[in-house]
């Protein structure tokens, strides 16, 4: 009775375990039908097995992660890039300036509307001209638009470090997460080939 006892037991932990597993496995079914955009109301199916795990490579040391292939990295890069022309256009304020210009035109000056007739003459004018500009004192409001554009390119700067190492650590975590995941495959093949034998001595006896 004690060894039947012993077995029971054993069964009802294997049945919690199994039960367990399969809920798993439905909740792995529905965080690959989110991921792939699927409706969590259909159906899914995988008709390819799970490979034997010599065929999964281990990766040992994490190659240099690539930032450009993710997109918010590109859309942190391209608000740095408009942060730095916005502080150079505050800054471009205090420089002179020097603006030329130019017209030309013509005047009829007659009190009939005889414009597309041949035979009237045309009265040019031209004017041609240039203006510099030389800022002297443009009050404190400009210097405080510099510091507050140097401050802004500064924190996006920091977060575009703070990007990088986070996509570093994502990686990197990854990599190390997939290394487990090959071993814990492993494993666990081996311990479905002892359980098989298991199984079999088991029916034998």
């Amino acid at each position: 009775k004690v060894d039947y006892d012993r077995i029971e037991l054993n069964c009802n932990l294997l049945e919690t375990a199994r039960t367990q597993a399969m809920r798993m496995i439905d909740d792995s079914y529905n965080l690959l039908k989110f991921q792939i955009g699927m409706d969590l109301g259909n159906k899914l199916s995988l008709t390819e097995p799970i490979p034997a795990a010599e065929k999964f490579s281990n990766i040992v040391e994490p190659t240099a992660v690539d930032y450009t292939a993710r997109i918010e990295y590109s859309i942190l890069q391209t608000q740095q890039s408009l942060t730095e022309l916005d502080l150079k256009r505050y800054q471009a304020q205090k420089w002179p300036s020097v603006v030329a210009f130019g017209s030309y035109s013509t005047n009829a000056s007659r009190n009939e509307f005889s414009f597309f007739q041949s035979g009237y003459r045309w009265y040019p004018t031209a004017l041609v001209g240039a203006s510099v500009k030389l800022p002297v004192f443009g009050g404190f409001q400009n210097r405080h638009r510099i510091n507050q554009a140097q401050l802004t390119v500064s924190k996006v700067e920091n977060a575009v470090i703070t990007m990088q190492q986070g996509l570093a650590l994502e990686y990197s975590s990854a990599v190390s997460k997939y290394n487990k995941s090959v071993e814990d495959l492993k494993l666990q093949q081996k311990n479905q080939v002892l359980a098989r034998e298991l199984l079999r001595i088991s029916k034998v006896k």
